[in-house]
């Protein structure tokens, strides 16, 4: 089933906003600014990348969150 917010943000955006390169079939729906930086789940908060677009995306702020991490004293 897809959520009524996922078929929301797809119909607004037209496809993915990604910087590319492109690639990969459908589209994700991904928060713009994490829920873990403090980022809403909101419809202005999400946008549609392609998994290409998202598996980047994904790579860098698993960087950021574990700069994040250190930075705290989390462990």
């Amino acid at each position: 089933m897809v959520s009524a917010s996922r078929k929301r943000v797809i119909a607004r955006d037209g496809g993915c906003v990604g910087p590319g390169p492109h690639g990969g079939e459908g589209f994700v729906v991904d928060h713009v600014v994490p829920l873990w930086a403090g980022g809403a789940d909101t419809d202005e908060n999400k946008q549609t990348l392609c998994p290409a677009c998202s598996k980047a995306k994904t790579a860098r702020e698993a960087s950021e969150r574990a700069r994040v991490r250190r930075g705290s004293g989390a462990r």
